[in-house]
């Protein structure tokens, strides 16, 4: 098996234990609706093919992926006032937490 296509992304890796939400370039945290990759059973239902599923035979054990590719307008977003920005997002910049809320995980 050999890599067909590649492309770079602005994040580094991290340790799949870090908890740590990375912030994107729009200045937001990325990923927050991301299932905890520690979590074996529940990457065993919705990351890995098993044969479960009505898949190809060489597909079991392996994984999909779906790329988006996204253009950022910073210049734009950086004179976007700030209640836009969230507005967008659904999102509080500077904690993560979803408008109307004061966490991250949406509890008051």
């Amino acid at each position: 098996m050999h890599a067909r296509w590649k492309i770079d992304g602005f994040l580094p890796a991290r340790d799949i234990d870090n908890q740590q939400t990375p912030i994107n370039l729009f200045g937001f945290k990325d990923g927050t609706g991301n299932a905890p990759a520690t979590d074996t059973h529940l990457m065993d239902d919705l990351v890995w093919i098993t044969d479960k599923q009505n898949e190809p035979q060489w597909c079991l054990g392996g994984s999909y992926q779906a790329v988006r590719l996204i253009r950022f307008a910073l210049e734009f977003w950086d004179r976007t006032p700030l209640e836009d920005q969230e507005n967008n997002f659904g999102r509080h910049r500077a904690t993560g937490a979803p408008i109307g809320n004061e966490a991250r995980n949406g509890l008051t």
